[in-house]
């Protein structure tokens, strides 16, 4: 029975251990604080694709629609905070 234990202990551990591991690796592109990448940082992982022109053109568009769609979505927050 104490075998069983230590094994799902050890289990146990190891999972968390790597589950740790695995969301700091997946958080290398953020901010130390976690944010989105600045839009230096951006321009430079965009510069780094070694995308052609019309490439680099259309990730810029699609960058700022979310941009717009995002101001758009933190508008409607505030004025739902508002009528509160």
């Amino acid at each position: 029975m104490k075998t069983k234990l230590i094994v799902l202990t050890l289990v146990v551990a190891i999972t968390v251990v790597l589950l740790g591991f695995a969301q700091s690796s997946c958080g290398a592109q953020k901010g130390e604080q976690g944010d989105a990448l600045s839009a230096k940082e951006m321009m430079g992982v965009i510069e780094s694709l070694d995308l052609t022109e019309e490439q680099t053109t259309e990730i810029k568009k699609v960058d700022w629609y979310f941009q717009e769609q995002l101001i758009g979505l933190r508008n409607k927050v505030e004025v739902h905070l508002e009528e509160m």
